[in-house]
């Protein structure tokens, strides 16, 4: 039987996917990339990798000229062009996890535009400009948000796209502006998902999808609930909200006053079985670790183009989260042993 067109550009699809993940760094790569003695040799070492080497050809090769958040935004670039491919591709299709890419470039660009007022009100030197190249937006007026310089003026752009109703609640005289845009984004980028698994015909598919990324976000609420306890004064109300979701264990976060009740709260709930052979250096890895672990299974076994599709997303960000660790570690000199537990592999 012949294929049809869909099926053909699911099958090439995926093809460009199992590509994309071969060409990039390997959990076997972080060690020789770990024992690199400076940014230099590092940047040499991924201008040899096929996957980053086309973005990062413009950064200088003297480690003096070379500025962290240079590197570490080429590679984030790097991962909005993939997801720039994919959207392309999901239009194509008819994908079900077309309106949840666009918005994660959306997402990324509100984001980093917001970062950038942030470091201009608080005179921080703004020392990298991307070498001309901006995050991609797939909403024209946003692109407009480069040239705000105050809140104000983001707020203001910001009321003249679609994404309005996102920050109809602000109060903009609160200490918490970045906080609850941050909130209110990753909200709304969950929901899209959770809308795109909706979408999905199998039965089957559509209910590991949707169990596997809500007990990733509650994972995620757990460990910004300890930290929050832990190390600051915020309230809770701070924290990303997801009341369609029905968590069992959120629901049970805002009842409890000290870090041992978390604890007990994530043991007794009901992903406790779904972590309890994840190992972690740092409770902030948690979340990742466990999602780390599915998608790298969905990558190496899975035919079904959307879970492989979303597998590979988030196992490149993870990766690119992986090599800033590693730039960091280096640039502040910590041992090797160290920078390996900070990453998710």
């Amino acid at each position: 039987m012949f294929l049809s067109i869909l099926d053909y550009s699911g099958n090439i699809l995926l093809a460009k996917v199992r590509v994309w993940y071969a060409r990039g760094i390997s959990d076997l790569d972080y060690g020789s990339m770990i024992s690199c003695g400076s940014i230099s040799e590092l940047l040499k070492f991924l201008k040899g990798n096929s996957f980053y080497s086309e973005v990062l050809k413009e950064l200088p090769e003297s480690e003096d000229l070379i500025h962290r958040k240079d590197l570490e935004k080429l590679l984030k670039y790097r991962f909005l062009e993939v997801l720039s491919v994919v959207s392309k591709y999901e239009k194509i299709l008819g994908g079900c996890l077309l309106e949840y890419v666009n918005f994660y470039m959306d997402y990324l660009f509100i984001l980093e535009r917001l970062q950038k007022i942030v470091e201009f009100n608080k005179n921080l030197k703004n020392s990298y400009n991307l070498f001309g190249k901006d995050f991609f937006c797939t909403n024209r007026r946003l692109s407009e948000l480069s040239s705000a310089k105050t809140f104000s003026e983001f707020f203001s752009i910001l009321s003249k796209t679609n994404y309005r109703y996102l920050f109809k609640d602000l109060n903009k005289s609160e200490v918490y502006i970045q906080n609850f845009v941050e909130r209110k984004l990753y909200e709304s980028l969950y929901k899209k998902l959770f809308e795109a698994f909706n979408k999905i015909k199998s039965q089957k598919l559509r209910s590991t999808c949707t169990k596997t990324f809500k007990t990733y976000l509650e994972l995620n609420n757990f460990v910004m609930t300890v930290r929050y306890k832990r190390f600051t004064i915020r309230e809770l109300g701070l924290l990303p909200e997801f009341k369609d979701l029905k968590l069992k264990l959120g629901s049970k976060l805002n009842k409890v006053s000290i870090e041992s009740e978390l604890f007990d709260a994530l043991n007794n709930s009901s992903i406790c079985s779904s972590i309890k052979d994840i190992s972690y250096s740092y409770l902030e890895q948690l979340p990742e670790k466990y999602l780390y672990v599915k998608c790298k299974g969905n990558m190496s076994f899975s035919s079904n183009v959307p879970l492989v599709i979303i597998s590979f997303i988030h196992l490149l960000k993870i990766k690119i989260n992986n090599i800033i660790k590693i730039i960091e570690g280096l640039r502040c000199g910590l041992p090797q042993n160290k920078i390996e537990e900070l990453l998710v592999a």
